[in-house]
């Protein structure tokens, strides 16, 4: 552990984190645009976003075993060159003038299969560099990098596609994930003990038994099921929102999109700043009611006939916010609860059951949206998310008070 006010390690792994997730989004901007224009398609472009997420929730339920028991400083490391090198290949065969929907295809389940391996190794990296103390703060600051390059990134990377064109995006892409990899090389981190290595088990199933056993990991779970999910109802809602909406449809989608990025960044620059060590699970159960309340304001707006954007931009500032005080929160929540030799296996799960619900939520919201009023489908969901809030609630409490007399036992 670094015991200057600097955290170095910190520093390197978001620092990387950063470059890597600019990468991303030119990536994701320019892939878009140029599926698009290959097929005239946008079932192609749903495929494709449908490879790009199936491996990775597949593996998350079976690959935390590997990251407990392997060096995690190397699985970050040889994650970002796999996925430099997938790149690499792609920018080949594209100035080849080879390159087709089956090869990107296949270039995305790789892509999907080492961001498996390194967003749990990640989040289970954070424990080992940082005092338990500050985990909030640095989670939420990692969740600022991510709001910050979720705005600019697409922002630049439309720009690069429209003048400097696709060799040059994917490229980048490329240098993003091996720079990414070299600050990964810079970080110092605890080794496991040799003989308690040995003792960690690789089976699937252990790490299912830890994380179920206790009645608080489990309403985590359930709970980043159900944000994910409505988070990827938004996904949905949003863009047929903005088309009902007054003036030009496609910049009410920018307008919002853009907002909930804005209230990502201030939430998780307030959570960098303002301590509440201690307190995560209260920050949690508020975001997660934010949520809600958001979603019975958003449905009741639209169902009165409300059209003025502005109105709108704000309460999906507010989704922003809430979804990065939630995230951040059960992050922090796990980071501190869980024996960091059973990290990578929590945050696997963590990762899979995430998202799994995010693709369910489209796909439902999107017949439910076929069938119903926009405002009827929203506000019914608001309904939901109350109760459901309180069983939570509930179910949270009963586990944390038997996670804490078992640790007294244990004291004893």
């Amino acid at each position: 552990m670094n015991k200057s006010n600097i955290n170095k390690n910190l520093v390197f792994l978001l620092t990387g984190q950063f470059v890597s997730l600019i990468g991303d989004k030119f990536y994701a901007l320019a892939l878009a645009y140029w599926v698009l224009q290959t097929t005239n398609s946008a079932a192609m472009m749903g495929t494709v976003l449908l490879f790009s997420m199936i491996p990775s929730v597949i593996l998350g339920f079976f690959i935390g075993g590997f990251i407990d028991s392997h060096n995690r400083k190397r699985i970050l490391i040889i994650s970002d060159i796999l996925r430099g090198v997938v790149i690499s290949l792609v920018i080949i065969i594209y100035y080849l003038n080879a390159l087709n929907l089956s090869l990107i295809i296949a270039a995305q389940i790789l892509l999907s299969v080492c961001s498996a391996f390194y967003t749990p190794t990640a989040r289970s990296v954070i424990p080992m560099i940082v005092k338990k103390d500050n985990l909030t703060k640095a989670n939420a600051n990692s969740q600022l990098i991510e709001g910050i390059a979720s705005i600019i990134g697409p922002a630049l990377g439309g720009l690069a596609v429209a003048t400097l064109g696709y060799g040059f995006v994917f490229s980048f892409n490329a240098i993003s994930f091996f720079v990414c990899a070299l600050f990964a090389v810079f970080m110092h981190l605890p080794k496991f003990n040799a003989g308690a290595e040995a003792k960690i088990k690789t089976g699937i199933f252990e790490g299912y038994k830890y994380v179920l056993h206790n009645g608080m990991f489990v309403s985590i779970l359930i709970m980043v099921g159900i944000i994910h999910f409505f988070y990827g109802a938004l996904q949905i809602i949003l863009p047929l929102l903005a088309i009902k909406l007054g003036g030009n449809g496609a910049l009410n989608i920018g307008s919002l999109q853009t907002a909930f990025g804005l209230g990502a960044i201030i939430a998780a620059s307030a959570l960098s700043v303002i301590n509440i060590n201690g307190k995560e699970n209260k920050f949690l159960f508020l975001g997660f009611a934010g949520i809600a309340l958001a979603y019975l304001i958003l449905g009741s707006m639209n169902k009165l006939g409300i059209s003025i954007i502005a109105f709108y931009t704000i309460i999906f500032l507010c989704f922003g916010s809430f979804v990065i005080f939630t995230a951040t929160c059960y992050h922090s929540i796990l980071q501190k609860n869980i024996d960091n030799k059973m990290a990578g296996r929590a945050f696997a799960i963590v990762g899979a059951i995430g998202n799994i619900s995010i693709p369910i939520a489209a796909f439902i919201y999107g017949l439910l949206l076929d069938r119903m009023q926009l405002s009827d489908v929203v506000i019914y969901s608001s309904v939901i998310l109350f109760p459901v809030l309180a069983v939570l609630y509930v179910f949270y409490n009963k586990g944390a008070k038997a996670a804490a007399s078992r640790q007294r036992n244990i004291a004893k």
